[in-house]
């Protein structure tokens, strides 16, 4: 139940994300950072430790980049490889492109120029979590599902009630004053839970919100106008033909395109 690990940042919209990826397993973890500061980077890479040391895996090996060496006695006993100046992690940065493939066809359809932060990272966990809920042809097991393997999530049941990224909802919650319930205007988020649970995000508050009960709305001119207004408050960016931008690093963009040529094979 050993486990080697690959591990690099990317950009989506100005924000910086971490990605984990397991070799042979090819489960993926993602997490929004606020910076690259190894304090940060440790905080993160702590997270994804419990995750597979809950299920008894062993982490002994993560090939990264020379910004991942300021790491190398934190991860002990795990062994740091680090590429070389300029290569690449061929595994990690072919996944990071799948992500944004991936991405597009849940951000296209959307009436929205800008997202918000909240909206951003939601639709990364999004594609991470469905990337993660089928079983590879070249993984370890053709039944199981690499979330399955490492958290023992059950197969997504398409029974329960579900709503789409970005759609919008007049969502039911109850006051914690009078335990009454209304109704609040809210974008939808991603499932919470296996059993139906749903996170939106507040229209009127920005913040997040959690419910198993709501109502699809056609979106109205005003709730675009008031994400657009809160994502621009946010300094967030335009959306480029009504995707992500995602980069390498802030003004490198990640290409399409992997011609392979400078990636190293592990």
């Amino acid at each position: 139940r050993n486990v080697e690990l690959f591990v690099d940042f990317f950009f989506v919209n100005g924000m910086p994300f971490l990605l984990t990826k397991a070799k042979h397993i090819r489960f993926l973890s993602v997490q929004v950072v606020h910076n690259r500061t190894k304090n940060e980077i440790e905080n993160g890479l702590t997270k994804v430790k419990r995750v597979y040391q809950h299920r008894d895996f062993n982490i002994v090996a993560v090939h990264g980049d020379n910004e991942f060496e300021p790491l190398r006695d934190f991860l002990e006993p795990a062994t740091l490889h680090i590429c070389g100046r300029d290569d690449h992690i061929g595994p990690i940065e072919r996944e990071i492109r799948t992500v944004k493939d991936r991405n597009r066809s849940i951000t296209h359809g959307l009436p929205y120029k800008l997202h918000t932060k909240l909206m951003t990272t939601w639709s990364v966990n999004n594609t991470i979590k469905y990337l993660n809920s089928f079983p590879h042809d070249d993984g370890i097991s053709n039944e199981l599902s690499p979330a399955m393997i490492v958290r023992g999530t059950p197969k997504i049941d398409y029974n329960h009630k579900h709503i789409s990224f970005g759609a919008y909802a007049e969502v039911t919650i109850k006051s914690k004053n009078t335990q009454e319930s209304r109704t609040v205007p809210a974008i939808a988020l991603g499932a919470s839970n296996e059993s139906g649970g749903f996170y939106f995000q507040s229209i009127y508050t920005g913040r997040r919100l959690h419910s198993s009960q709501w109502t699809p709305k056609p979106t109205p001119d005003w709730v675009i106008k008031a994400i657009e207004d809160r994502a621009t408050s946010e300094g967030m960016p335009l959306l480029s033909d009504q995707e992500y931008i995602f980069e390498w690093s802030p003004g490198k963009a990640i290409e399409d395109i992997d011609t392979d040529e400078d990636d190293i094979n592990i």
